[in-house]
């Protein structure tokens, strides 16, 4: 289903329901009517049967331009399907309104022209039968709207038209027409609409959209900028490095879409009963029929059953009776909705929970897996590095400071964060790549570099500790170290909390990471794993992944270096934060760098795929109950239809305390 087709599905069913609720209240009035003006005196009934007759016309028109011409598409399209030897949900629905219907016009025919009175006979459950079924197809269709409500608002960061900058000139252009290398103009309040470069001195975005975030970022001249971000400063100008299509915007919406078009496996289940379930009950209701038949032209129907509902003067009608309340009890609302309307509900709750999921194929991928491997960086870490301590005179702080604002690298940014001091600018300062940073001041010379290159250049060492592991960087006067910094990746918080609680599921958590043994072997003992990888290339993950496929695996990674792993694992999932392209193949896109959403993830699928198999337990345990209760004459077809509607709302407030409850066990969870 296409971006706007759940809305105009969503409009139309809201009309037909509408139409058809006031047509079954005229319906009704019209069996009141006739039912109690059918007898009398003979001039009084005479003029009574014409006007039943009369009014039985009427409804007969008014139901025949209803299920002919107003529901034509939608279930003489099963009718189609039938010959090709498919059977569908909507197959049993068509064939039980338009039996009942038939039946009714030509029961009205008869009498009509043999002048006897006439009745509304199964008008009424031809037309309620269509109406509780549109009722449940409204249903899971505001179930399916509400869950596409992220990428409503997604639609709305999608600019139909924009404007790009030719010869200097603002013009405005279909955004599908913007190519990479057009200049791209972007006014205060309004989105981003394609990739690019900011070709301004500064840009100020709300970036929400895209990380989640409620506080605005600022991006210097140079800096990628991503479509479906606000800006909220002045106008800027990017250069457009993609197309519309290729955007990050229209990948994520694409990838919303993706869920809803894509069948999973659980609802190909579904539509497998339905296809064997559906031939069987027009099987037993044909059987049914003749069997009933034959009982009222051989003994009578009152002297079968003496609680039978049906019309005991017409053997025909009874067998009609009989066969209706079948198909209308057996009518599939429950087979058919108990797979969509529990993962519907299930991806609104994931994404009120920050996570995103790629395909429908999640709710089985789960279900196979045993295992859990974690990248290091960026995913039990939080990727950036910090200082964890100095060891040297705190007197040097100030100048370290100034070295350290000068460069753009992580560990400068790092120690420049952890200084928390206010200094001047420093003009005289020299960045070596791979060397580091150095000045003179008062005829000496200071250095601020790594360890491995003080060591290289033969600086002198004083009594530091360098037992722990990490990596050290080193501050310098005249060659001499006189300060050393120990920088470490931190980890997460929730971390250790997180491996505890998914050994609780049952699953084996691994490291596998590119970074070397010391590194990996002191992460993996702070957050109690006690399995890891260290020295990965990116074709050694993938190979890891390929050997522990056979039982299950889910990968979890960020980086581009995880692509190959993530697309061979059973499931994998990826930080949004992280590589674009990783997270666009991942089969789920975790929007807040909190570990707790892995867990959280596996939480929702698990329950999930619970919630399917009551959903599914109740249908069957209905039918099994209400269909021989139907075929023994006991029914009434219009009970069967209220029947049938409870049923579906059963499941759909099943499903709906599925998400309350399991909302409150996320909130306690971590």
């Amino acid at each position: 289903m296409n971006k706007t087709d759940a809305y105009q599905k969503f409009k139309i069913i809201t009309e037909s329901i509408i139409f058809l609720f006031v047509f079954i209240v005229f319906i009704l009035e019209q069996t009141l009517f006739s039912n109690t003006h059918g007898s009398g005196n003979n001039h009084e009934s005479g003029n009574n049967n014409v006007n039943s007759t009369f009014l039985v016309l009427i409804s007969l028109l008014f139901a025949f331009a209803i299920l002919v011409i107003f529901l034509e598409r939608k279930y003489f399209f099963s009718y189609k399907n039938l010959l090709k030897g498919i059977f569908t949900m909507d197959l049993l629905i068509a064939i039980a309104g338009h039996f009942s219907f038939l039946y009714s016009a030509i029961a009205f025919i008869i009498k009509a022209s043999q002048g006897k009175e006439v009745h509304m006979e199964f008008f009424e459950i031809s037309i309620v039968l269509f109406l509780f079924f549109n009722v449940g197809r409204y249903i899971e269709t505001k179930l399916q709207k509400n869950s596409n409500s992220g990428l409503k608002e997604l639609l709305k960061l999608k600019n139909k038209n924009s404007f790009i900058m030719v010869n200097g000139t603002k013009t405005e252009i279909p955004t599908f027409k913007i190519k990479p290398g057009d200049l791209v103009f972007v006014a205060k309040g309004e989105s981003v609409p394609v990739d690019g470069t900011l070709q301004s001195n500064l840009a100020v975005l709300d970036y929400s959209s895209i990380n989640g975030e409620p506080l605005p970022i600022s991006f210097d001249q140079g800096q990628e900028i991503l479509s479906g971000s606000i800006n909220t400063g002045e106008a800027i100008i990017i250069l457009a490095t993609k197309n519309s299509a290729n955007s990050f915007l229209m990948q994520t919406i694409n990838r919303l879409e993706t869920i809803f078009e894509q069948p999973s496996k659980i609802e190909k289940i579904s539509s497998k009963i339905v296809s064997v379930f559906t031939p069987s009950v027009l099987l037993l209701s044909l059987t049914m029929f003749v069997v009933w038949l034959i009982i009222g032209y051989t003994l009578g129907t009152d002297k079968i059953y003496s609680i039978f509902k049906g019309p005991k003067d017409n053997p025909f009608a009874a067998a009609t009776y009989v066969a209706t309340a079948v198909l209308v009890i057996s009518c599939p609302c429950a087979f058919g909705i108990a797979a969509p309307i529990a993962i519907y509900s299930s991806s609104i709750l994931a994404s009120k929970n920050k996570i995103l999921f790629g395909n429908a194929g999640v709710y089985e991928q789960v279900l196979q897996t045993k295992t859990i491997v974690f990248d290091k960086t960026g995913t039990l870490t939080k990727g950036q590095p910090a200082v964890e301590n100095f060891q040297g005179d705190l007197s040097n702080l100030s100048l370290i400071k100034q070295l350290a604002m000068v460069s753009q690298h992580p560990i400068s940014k790092a120690i420049s964060n952890y200084i928390e001091i206010n200094v001047e600018h420093l003009d005289n300062v020299v960045e070596t790549p791979g060397q580091g940073l150095f000045v003179e001041l008062n005829n000496s010379q200071y250095s601020l570099t790594s360890l491995d290159y003080a060591q290289k250049a033969g600086f002198v060492f004083e009594e530091f500790d360098f037992d722990k592991v990490g990596n050290y960087t080193v501050f310098a006067k005249d060659s001499k170290i006189v300060g050393v910094f120990l920088i470490q990746d931190q980890i997460k918080e929730d971390t250790k909390k997180v491996i505890t609680k998914l050994r609780d599921l049952g699953y084996e958590p691994i490291i596998a990471s590119g970074d070397n043994e010391q590194n990996v072997s002191k992460v993996a003992a702070q957050v109690g794993i006690d399995k890891y990888f260290a020295n990965l290339k990116p074709f050694d993950k993938e190979k890891l992944i390929i050997d522990l496929k056979d039982n299950g695996v889910i990968f979890v990674g960020d980086g581009i270096n995880d692509i190959l792993a993530s697309k061979q694992a059973t499931l994998s999932m990826s930080f949004d934060n992280g590589s674009k392209l990783n997270s666009s193949i991942a089969d789920v896109t975790l929007l807040e760098t909190n570990l707790s959403l892995v867990y959280k993830t596996i939480s929702i699928i698990k329950k999930t795929n619970q919630l399917i198999k009551i959903n599914f337990s109740w249908a069957i345990v209905f039918n099994l109950i209400f269909i021989p209760l139907a075929a023994a004459g006991i029914i009434f077809p219009v009970i069967g239809m209220v029947l049938m509607f409870v049923s579906s709302t059963f499941l759909i407030l099943n499903t709906l305390f599925f998400k309350k409850r399991n909302e409150k066990f996320l909130q306690k969870s971590l």
